[in-house]
């Protein structure tokens, strides 16, 4: 899927506890794609630009499959900036902040599938 709809899909995964009074602004550069996104949270809604914006307390510089990995909770943040794959411009925290208002994984109910 597209970058940009990956990134709206993020809009429905905010933990509205966890986001609570919660105003952040980080902007996301992905170096193998060129694309560049500025996520900005506020009042627990989500909004994407598909750009940098000014005022951005960090920028987060990663590759679109390290952030894929990021999505399905194969890696973290703070692995990412362990290893080396991913680069943070700016405040660290409001960036560890932002995804911490997210769903996790582990938090999701598990569907009901039956087969027949």
């Amino acid at each position: 899927a597209p970058t940009s709809m990956v990134l709206e899909n993020l809009r429905f995964a905010i933990n509205p506890e966890r986001a609570n009074g919660k105003q952040l602004r980080v902007g996301y550069e992905f170096t193998d794609t060129g694309e560049s996104f500025t996520l900005v949270l506020r009042n627990s809604v989500l909004e994407i630009t598909p750009s940098l914006a000014d005022g951005t307390a960090a920028v987060v510089q990663l590759t679109r499959a390290c952030g894929n990995r990021i999505l399905r909770g194969e890696e973290t943040l703070q692995s990412g900036m362990d290893s080396g794959a991913i680069t943070v411009r700016g405040n660290p925290a409001d960036v560890q902040a932002l995804h911490a208002v997210f769903d996790r994984p582990e938090e999701l109910p598990t569907p009901n599938i039956s087969v027949r």
